[in-house]
């Protein structure tokens, strides 16, 4: 997968580096992903796995510089995006922790008000 940023300062590079590590730690390859290079920079990346909460709807991983990871599921009749669950503490969490509590929810769903992965939930 290969991330390009127009952008090459030092905070843009270790957005780079960090979303290819936990972009390499999901398993992911090729290039479905969005990168939103503004200021603070964000990215949307799309999951085949499906939440057992919202089956038959898509579900993708969204980062934000100020905010950390989510997880979001496309609305009913698809237009948007739904936020089920972020991930708390700090947003730039190791890689192998984003990758196993994206894989936990994937594989127990998503608990209201807050998820076993240890993040809480946005409806």
């Amino acid at each position: 997968m290969e991330l390009r940023f127009e952008d090459d300062d030092e905070p843009v590079r270790a957005a780079r580096h960090y979303l290819r590590r936990v972009a390499a730690a999901l398993g992911l390859r090729g290039d479905c992903l969005c990168v939103e290079q503004e200021r603070p920079v964000s990215v949307y990346l799309p999951l085949e796995e499906r939440l057992p909460d919202f089956p038959g709807r898509d579900v993708a991983l969204l980062w934000a510089a100020d905010r950390g990871w989510a997880v979001a599921v496309e609305t009913r009749c698809g237009a948007d995006l739904e936020v089920v669950a972020r991930l708390d503490g700090e947003h730039r969490p190791p890689p192998r922790a984003v990758a196993g509590w994206v894989r936990r929810l994937c594989h127990t769903g998503v608990t209201f008000p807050a998820t076993r992965a240890g993040g809480t939930a946005a409806r």
